[in-house]
């Protein structure tokens, strides 16, 4: 009920409200059914979700050596943005081109993630980080990752939605 600041989930000991002042509310995420329902998700972790199981750092298939999983299939600890996309495709395609060649790529992904996280209009804050949660901005000296800036909020009004929208065109 958002006019009373009160939520309801559903629990195993059924349904309880809380109280909220800011809510923000991410529905259950998990692979398309085709994934799902096919022999390619871990069986041991992530079972509910069907996630590809992928080398975290080559993102191959340890049982099927000729699939590679990217984006939001990838069965990787971190990694389920548009900017992972960006880092993972290309490790993928020199596993793949190396396969073609019969030789070994040694590209690796180290699990590069971004939040650009709105704090209000006008203001965001770019977080960059790896599997380790190390930070590793893509601007250092210019956009300090753990502050409230007008040019991280510029970036992903107006870059960021271009390059998203790039590459589900297959431009990026």
């Amino acid at each position: 009920m958002p006019g009373k600041g009160i939520a309801t989930f559903a629990t195993p000991q059924g349904d309880q409200e809380m109280e909220y002042d800011f809510i923000n509310v991410i529905p259950p995420m998990r692979a398309p059914d085709v994934i799902r329902n096919s022999p390619l998700p871990w069986a041991d972790k992530w079972t509910d979700q069907g996630w590809v199981e992928a080398d975290k750092h080559s993102l191959r298939h340890p049982r099927y050596p000729d699939v590679f999983s990217v984006g939001d299939i990838a069965g990787v600890p971190k990694g389920k943005t548009a900017a992972s996309v960006k880092w993972q495709v290309p490790v993928a395609m020199a596993h793949l081109i190396a396969d073609i060649e019969g030789k070994q790529s040694n590209e690796s992904y180290n699990g590069y993630t971004s939040c650009p996280l709105i704090t209000r209009v006008g203001r965001a804050m770019l977080v960059e980080f790896d599997y380790k949660n190390n930070l590793t901005p893509s601007f250092p000296g210019v956009i300090a990752p753990l502050e409230e800036l007008w040019i991280s909020w510029l970036m992903k009004e107006v870059a960021l939605k271009a390059t998203y929208n790039a590459m589900l065109r297959g431009k990026a």
